[in-house]
């Protein structure tokens, strides 16, 4: 009877055994999810040389460094750029800003405030994409930018585009503006 027992207890245990598999889940991860960055700072700061000798200096709550991928993010940043004689040339805040440390392109985004040219314009907005090399700035065609100035000037359309080096800007809609001439 014993030997009975032992039989039938040892056979439920090989069936139960076999039967089961361990088959692991596919957690259905996105690319960006799969990637993790080889470096990871909360609250700390960043600097890039960006364009030659310029150097953009970055403080963010979040910054995350990923270099396979050419890419620096930062969350809740405040960022400034420098020209070689010291001078800001842009300067601001934002939600997100992501650098492609390869073209030295910047994605501001999350709303942004940005100071260009030691204070002689202002740049609102929700997104903004600065080519630091060529030091153009441009926005969505679907994106309002404002543009104001320390005289008090607004620009606000769709469409942003500017060229800091030249100092011309553009809209493709434009949809406020008010300009002083002379003093």
């Amino acid at each position: 009877m014993i030997r009975r027992l032992s039989f039938l207890l040892i056979l439920s245990l090989v069936l139960l055994f076999s039967g089961c598999t361990f088959q692991e889940e596919e957690t259905g991860l996105s690319s960006a999810e799969e990637s993790f960055p080889d470096i990871r700072l909360t609250h700390g700061s960043y600097q890039i040389a960006q364009s030659g000798n310029d150097m953009m200096y970055v403080r963010a709550d979040l910054i995350e460094i990923t270099e396979e991928e050419h890419l620096a993010f930062f969350v809740n940043a405040s960022f400034d750029q420098k020209e070689s004689d010291g001078s800001h040339l842009f300067e601001g805040t934002c939600g997100e800003l992501k650098i492609d440390t390869d073209t030295d392109t910047v994605h501001l985004s999350s709303g942004y405030t940005v100071s260009v040219n030691e204070g002689e314009f202002f740049l609102k907005g929700d997104e903004l994409l600065y080519e630091s090399e060529k030091r153009l700035l441009s926005s969505d065609s679907g994106k309002q930018t404002v543009l104001t100035n320390e005289k008090g000037d607004i620009l606000s359309g769709i469409g942003f585009s500017g060229d800091l080096k030249t100092k011309l800007f553009e809209f493709d809609v434009l949809e406020e503006g008010h300009i002083t001439y002379g003093e």
